[in-house]
């Protein structure tokens, strides 16, 4: 099985992101390794939101 390293933010509320990439490419037969670069609590298009920016913990995160 194929394997890739999906890097992207995850948003709770929506369909974007992580959450609309992975039945894509698990159709596909590939396996994701999530990376996440952020996590948000809907889309950036709402007036407001959480975001909380891991870029920071990426090379920890990827190094365990």
């Amino acid at each position: 099985m194929k394997r890739i390293a999906l890097i992207n933010d995850v948003t709770g509320y929506s369909r974007c992101s992580i959450a609309a990439q992975l039945p894509i490419i698990s159709a596909m037969g590939i396996e994701c390794v999530f990376v996440p670069t952020a996590i948000l609590s809907v889309n950036t298009m709402h007036p407001e939101y959480y975001f909380d920016d891991y870029t920071d913990r990426m090379n920890d995160y990827i190094e365990t």
